[in-house]
Parts: C-alpha cells; sequence; structure tokens
C-alpha cells in the first residue's frame, strides 16, 4: 500500500495548539475548498479546512468539548432512567461542576 499526501509539513506552532486552530484555515496549510451555496444553510457557500500538510484535515481542524447549557442538555430526547434518577446529570458532568 502506497499513502501519498500532498502539501508540506505539519510541524508549525499553529497545529498542535487548539487555540490557533483559526489561523489554520484560509492559510497556506489549508486547501481553501467551498462548498456550493446550500438552501439548507440559507445559500451560503461554506468554508471546506482541508489540510494541505501532512495529516490533512485532522492536523488543521480542532476538536472541543463544549458542556451544554442546562436548558438545553438533554432537549428533544426522553430520559433514561439512570438520568431521572441522577436529576439529568452524567457523573463526568456533575464531577466537573
Amino acid at each position: 500500500m502506497l499513502l501519498l499526501e500532498a502539501g508540506g509539513t505539519d510541524v508549525v506552532d499553529a497545529v498542535p495548539h487548539p487555540g490557533l486552530s483559526p489561523t489554520n484555515i484560509r492559510s497556506k496549510r489549508d486547501w481553501g475548498y467551498t462548498a456550493e451555496a446550500n438552501p439548507a444553510v440559507l445559500n451560503r457557500k461554506m468554508m471546506l479546512p482541508t489540510g494541505k500538510v501532512v495529516g490533512g484535515g485532522s492536523s488543521i481542524n480542532v476538536m472541543a468539548w463544549v458542556r451544554p447549557q442546562a436548558r438545553t442538555a438533554g432537549a428533544g430526547r426522553p430520559k433514561s432512567f439512570s438520568e431521572r434518577k441522577s436529576g439529568g446529570r452524567e457523573p463526568l458532568t456533575s464531577a466537573l461542576g
């Protein structure tokens, strides 16, 4: 098997640091693709950040866990038995405060 990747190195400060991830978008580390206008998003043309470095999009995109607001957590789905018993808070979420 042969894997070919186009682009340069991902050894730059903006790649491993999540806080700098916005600086990767539309930079020399991004192919600069844009989606076609889509009625589902008010006919906007959304950016498609795709990495032009080793690792591709996995190198330039960031993942963040954001705690949901209490009023929206679990909205639209039935509560399980454990959620009803714990007041809707999972043990990990409760531990995070």
